[in-house]
């Protein structure tokens, strides 16, 4: 995740403002590699968001280490899943900001805790799903992979499927619903081609994010979009160097758009 964190970092903090009083217990953020530091629970409120960002900005990729670096996701999701169990397994999605780059981690030790996690549920089928992950894809490298995990793991055993996945270009509703009920997992909104060069990509959103920061120092306000002739920073109209013309293999038409969050309810990050 290294190459995408300035993404990251706009994509979390959108995020976690759409997610503002729609839990009591508030925000959960855990990062994937040797970051445990800062790792946050219970964020609310404004200052709930300023620690969200101090944080993110905190567990920075350090560039010098980049080859010591590796996920293992497997170790990450089993820890969410037994803090889940010990809590009362309340109503949770899980977001997981990801590369899909999993270096130190078997493939199958993921797939099964997942599915262990869907035929748990699978008897109850009626009403929300009271676990569900929401693969946030950032790059072009495990598309594959996470599609897999999203189409064919579960529904292709017969479990409740509670998986999603998503590029970061997608709409903030596929996001926080994709996983939640099946009208928004099988509705695959298309992915718009990225024409810029992706560091420059990387570079403008960085600039974003300090400049924000700043007003939001000065000001407390809102993140607002930065003051230059550029295309804004649309997550609807980003574009790649290496565009792909990706179709997705579902088709069906958008789900009506909700305004009225109340149905979901927590929602831990992973970094």
């Amino acid at each position: 995740m290294f190459d995408h964190w300035p993404i990251l970092i706009f994509v979390a903090e959108t995020l976690v403002k759409r997610a503002a009083g729609l839990d009591k217990n508030g925000v959960d953020l855990k990062f994937a590699i040797d970051a445990a530091e800062h790792n946050k629970t219970g964020l609310k409120g404004d200052a709930g968001r300023k620690a969200f960002r101090a944080a993110l900005d905190a567990a920075g990729p350090d560039t010098s280490e980049l080859n010591d670096c590796q996920t293992d996701m497997y170790t990450i999701l089993d820890d969410v899943v037994q803090n889940w169990k010990n809590s009362g397994r309340p109503a949770t999605t899980l977001l997981v900001l990801t590369d899909g780059v999993w270096a130190n981690t078997m493939a199958n030790l993921v797939d099964n805790l997942i599915l262990n996690l869907a035929k748990e549920t699978t008897s109850k089928h009626v009403g929300k799903r009271p676990f569900s992950i929401q693969f946030i894809r950032f790059g072009e490298k495990c598309v594959e992979k996470l599609e897999k995990l999203d189409n064919e793991l579960c529904s292709g055993r017969g479990f409740r499927d509670i998986v999603d996945h998503c590029s970061w270009r997608s709409t903030v509703e596929k996001m926080f619903k994709g996983s939640i009920d099946s009208q928004h997992d099988q509705y695959d909104p298309v992915e718009l081609p990225i024409t810029h060069d992706y560091q420059d990509l990387v570079n403008l959103f960085r600039v974003f994010n300090d400049r924000s920061l700043h007003e939001d120092d000065q000001s407390h306000s809102n993140l607002h979009p930065p003051a230059s002739p550029r295309r804004s920073l649309s997550r609807s109209s980003s574009r790649n160097s290496k565009p792909e013309s990706r179709q997705p293999e579902r088709k069906s038409m958008p789900p009506p758009r909700i305004e009225s969050w109340q149905s979901h309810t927590r929602g831990p990050f992973s970094a």
